[in-house]
């Protein structure tokens, strides 16, 4: 909801620029994620990896630290010293800084994964050991085989 919210803000009231550094900040370490999850579904450790530590790698300097240090810090003390406060100014900066809440409680449980998948030599998706999907896969097989 605070995503959404800044990005509405951010084109109603003519801040593209910052609404667009919040994006691209955002986006910056996704593809690692996702290169990590495919190399990971197609039994590629040594890929996935190497992916997972650029991710996390990336993840954390650019939403723990150039988020707060630029986008954060220019909004709330550059941003008082070159345009008139408006009521819209004090919600974005609190949304901005609810993000950066989020960001540390993800960084947690990506440290966390990080930390269990270093003790225990494998990674374990959460997800998907709850996913319905595979259970039901696995039963569309079995009445195949017995159609046969």
């Amino acid at each position: 909801i605070a995503t959404l919210s800044l990005l509405i803000l951010s084109w109603t009231n003519h801040m593209h620029r910052m609404g667009s550094l919040v994006l691209l900040i955002h986006d910056f370490a996704d593809h690692w994620m996702e290169l990590a999850k495919l190399a990971r579904y197609a039994n590629f450790k040594k890929c996935c990896d190497i992916s997972f530590i650029i991710f996390m790698l990336t993840w954390t300097y650019t939403r723990l630290g150039i988020f707060p240090t630029w986008v954060i810090y220019s909004t709330t003390i550059d941003a008082a010293q070159l345009v008139q406060m408006f009521p819209v100014y004090y919600i974005f900066n609190c949304l901005l800084s609810i993000l950066l809440v989020l960001h540390i409680i993800w960084f947690y449980y990506i440290a966390k994964v990080a930390f269990n998948s270093l003790n225990s030599g494998k990674t374990d998706d959460s997800r998907s050991d709850s996913d319905s999907d595979d259970e039901g896969s696995d039963d569309l097989h079995s009445d195949e085989k017995k159609n046969n």
